[in-house]
């Protein structure tokens, strides 16, 4: 039941992306209603959130710091859904402006299955990207942080060594859970740079692997003026 004088924490809307795993023309979508689909062009649908299982948002797991200092904003984050609905790993893409609302941001997926991409009806492996924004009702005026207009992410044809295959060996004795929050810088060629953990999982040897699985990875970076340059984002990943 949601607490007095607070709108829900506004829901995930989706707003499409394709990852690695999705080897689909960016031309490919689905066909209007009553017009079928030629067999020989792939029908992709994007990961969306399960109504059945909404992401961690609203009143309920709204930062009591951030309500406290009447923070407010909203987050756009890439997930990557893998083909059983898990989300192994989320980029943050652009920030709230307040570190404690992207830590919930962060947060607002552990333990939710998502509906995963398909491919002519075949689960598949991608990234989606998702709003997700902090409201508080009655509070002063939210103001956007301002818009950047490109920002580094995860290459297409790259696949982030994350999920349950890639769980370390050393770990499985004990099994320990977590999730990691990994800044880093990425260069103008796309290479990873300073990758530092801002947020531990409890155990230092998922932790190694966070840094392990982030150090190799390769990204799309930044255009100004159509030209590539270098900046930072933040990676979680989740064990």
């Amino acid at each position: 039941m949601l607490k007095p004088r607070m709108l829900i924490g506004l829901l995930a809307f989706l707003l499409g992306a394709a990852g690695p795993a999705l080897p689909v023309p960016a031309s490919a979508q689905e066909p209007p209603p009553g017009i079928a689909a030629p067999t020989d062009t792939p029908v992709l649908k994007h990961g969306r959130m399960d109504v059945r299982h909404p992401l961690h948002v609203g009143s309920d797991y709204y930062p009591k710091q951030s309500l406290k200092h009447h923070e407010q904003g909203k987050c756009t984050l890439a997930f990557f859904i893998d083909a059983d609905g898990t989300v192994p790993a989320a980029q943050l893409l652009k920030p709230t402006g307040f570190p404690r609302l992207d830590t919930a941001c962060f947060e607002s997926v552990i333990g939710v299955p998502l509906i995963p991409a398909t491919i002519n009806g075949t689960p598949v492996a991608g990234w989606n990207d998702f709003n997700v924004v902090w409201v508080i009702d009655h509070a002063q005026p939210y103001q956007p942080p301002p818009e950047r207009p490109a920002f580094p992410r995860i290459a297409d044809d790259y696949e982030l060594q994350v999920g349950k295959e890639f769980y370390p060996e050393s770990g499985k004795a004990g099994h320990p859970k977590g999730y990691c929050v990994v800044h880093l810088v990425v260069d103008p060629s796309g290479a990873v740079r300073d990758a530092r953990i801002t947020h531990s999982t409890g155990s230092p040897i998922l932790d190694k692997a966070c840094l392990a699985a982030i150090a190799p990875a390769r990204f799309t970076p930044e255009l100004q003026n159509g030209l590539p340059v270098g900046d930072a984002t933040d990676i979680a990943i989740y064990w």
